[in-house]
């Protein structure tokens, strides 16, 4: 599968003009996000900054590359390159750390066709139930939660 344009979002929701190409276009990247937020799996490679609050797993990937650990404490800055096993960094830092990692798939291809298909249909959804009303208000479709469950994060 490619990766996702507007031109795929509109053949998968049957639209052949232009008149919405804004608001389609919207609503998939807001689509985009909202799988992305559910999974931690990002679309597109890109730089995260997370606070680790003392925790020691990483929320997003896949993760490629260094992982440093910044912080401060009575010393100053501190830094180190941690080691990650298991999207989960070997040992625990301060509260304040900040892990500072490149995270999501390099190229388009590499996005798993099921998280693709879920953006697609949450997408759709949306643009069916434009407006939300208490008689029509749904949760996340059924077939979204169904695609993506597999990639929720379950901390124990």
């Amino acid at each position: 599968m490619t990766a996702l344009t507007l031109d795929l979002l509109k053949n998968w929701i049957r639209v052949r003009h232009a008149d919405e190409d804004v608001i389609l276009d919207a609503m998939l990247g807001a689509a985009v996000e909202h799988i992305e937020g559910q999974t931690g799996q990002l679309f597109a490679r890109r730089e995260v900054r997370q606070p680790l609050y003392g925790l020691d797993f990483l929320s997003f990937g896949p993760v490629e590359g260094d992982v440093a650990i910044e912080w401060s404490d009575a010393a100053g800055v501190q830094s180190e390159v941690a080691t990650i096993v298991r999207g989960r960094v070997s040992r625990r830092y301060p509260c304040n750390a900040v892990a500072v990692y490149q995270a999501g798939y390099s190229d388009p291809e590499q996005v798993p066709k099921d998280l693709l298909v879920a953006a697609l249909l949450l997408a759709g959804n949306w643009d069916a139930n434009r407006e939300a009303t208490a008689e029509g208000a749904t949760p996340l479709p059924f077939g979204v939660a169904a695609l993506i469950d597999r990639y929720r994060r379950v901390l124990v």
